[in-house]
């Protein structure tokens, strides 16, 4: 896909899913991920808690963290976080342990906080 080298493009979650368990240490995106849990729960779910035993790296993308399962958002170790609303700002917060992300509703576009589990944000801008 566009020079990169070994991208799989799968027509649905089925064949999907199949070249997620037989592949080993890929980095698989997952955009709008809330709808793929909401169509998908159990075997998405799965794919997120087993799938770190394989050496997979599992981004998820969404509009709204709170729409996202939550044992997924429990998985994740690191966050890059853009302007949400402030009910969003606590949320985020609260689950991230972390005061600074309470500022997420007044970020500027471009801009966004980084962090790592039980780490430092960082304020950052495209």
């Amino acid at each position: 896909i566009n020079g990169w080298t070994g991208a799989i493009v799968c027509p649905g979650f089925d064949s999907f899913e199949a070249a997620f368990w037989k592949s080993r240490t890929c980095l698989v995106v997952i955009d709008e991920a809330p709808e793929v849990f909401a169509e998908q729960r159990n075997r998405a779910r799965r794919m997120i808690l087993r799938g770190r035993h394989l050496g997979h790296v599992v981004l998820m993308i969404a509009q709204r963290h709170t729409l996202m399962d939550k044992s997924a958002r429990n998985q994740a170790n690191h966050l890059w976080a853009f302007v949400v609303d402030p009910y969003d700002s606590e949320e985020l917060a609260r689950e991230w342990n972390c005061d600074t992300l309470r500022q997420c509703h007044k970020l500027r576009p471009r801009q966004f906080y980084e962090l790592s589990r039980h780490g430092t944000p960082k304020l950052c801008e495209l």
